[in-house]
């Protein structure tokens, strides 16, 4: 067990005065989507305040399907790491065991790792421990504690107030100032709109809206009943429909294709034959 982890999470049930078990957790996984995607490491450490003992498990886990090349690339798993190691199923009555009953601490882990192992155990059969847990989500203290603002970045990256906050004009004034200030303050930060454009957005994503995306370098239906599902498998009254709706123009576009047998690019592939 990572002794670092348990001196700090000791740390903070102290801090906290916690009487509950307290359990710090982070994932690795093969995408961004609760829902669909899978395991493939794990650390979860727990301290009973009471016992004053710590438990834990820190492991790669085998997700049983290809990790995509874009979720590789953020977290350095690749398939070749995890083929000899065990499925979720192997260690879930160990994973439930340390999360019964205890409070959460996590990054941004409100809105995705939590709900992703309510996924996984609901595959196995398993109840959600974490029913009852109070969620301690260091991510969203950040966006409180620090806002993200116009005001705030004009004060952050230019050293001034903000005058006529939400007035357009000065807005627009202080929004130029600040794209200025970030050149300067990042000297890696991309020199093109494209670059500037895909900042933040998943890699996964073949359309702006993420309807369709990447999955083991296959392009699927990423929403609703058919999520997960290659375009060319998915019948071809749902694709109609999405083009009878309100979605997004390039998602349309991409559907119109599909119909028509003309699937997305895989971009190692598009990139191979340029």
């Amino acid at each position: 067990m990572n002794t670092t982890i348990t001196s700090l999470l000791q740390m903070v049930a102290e801090r906290l005065q916690a009487t509950r078990p307290i359990v710090a957790l982070d994932l690795e996984t093969t995408g961004t989507n609760p829902e669909l995607d899978h395991i493939v490491e794990i650390t979860i450490t727990r301290f009973n305040p009471q016992s004053q003992q710590f438990s834990g498990i820190e492991t790669r886990v085998n997700p049983g399907m290809p990790i995509p090349a874009e979720a590789s690339a953020v977290h350095g798993i690749a398939d070749d790491d995890v083929r000899a190691c065990p499925r979720f199923s192997v260690i879930a009555s160990r994973v439930f065991e340390l999360l019964e009953g205890a409070d959460l601490v996590g990054y941004n882990h409100r809105r995705f790792d939590v709900r992703l192992l309510a996924v996984e155990f609901a595959r196995y059969g398993l109840l959600n421990p974490m029913e009852t847990a109070r969620t301690i989500d260091v991510g969203l203290i950040f966006m409180k504690r620090e806002p993200r603002t116009l005001e705030a970045a004009v004060r952050f990256f230019c050293g001034i107030d903000h005058a006529d906050a939400h007035g357009t004009t000065a807005d627009v004034v202080a929004t130029l100032q600040v794209l200025l200030a970030q050149f300067e303050r990042y000297p890696d930060l991309p020199r093109t709109i494209e670059a500037l454009d895909a900042i933040g957005r998943d890699a996964s994503f073949i359309d702006r809206d993420g309807k369709i995306a990447w999955r083991g370098g296959r392009a699927c239906i990423n929403f609703g009943k058919h999520a997960g599902v290659p375009l060319d498998q998915v019948e071809t009254g749902f694709l109609a429909w999405i083009l009878g709706r309100d979605f997004p123009d390039d998602t349309k576009e991409i559907v119109r294709a599909a119909l028509r047998g003309e699937l997305p690019v895989p971009p190692a592939m598009a990139e191979a034959g340029s």
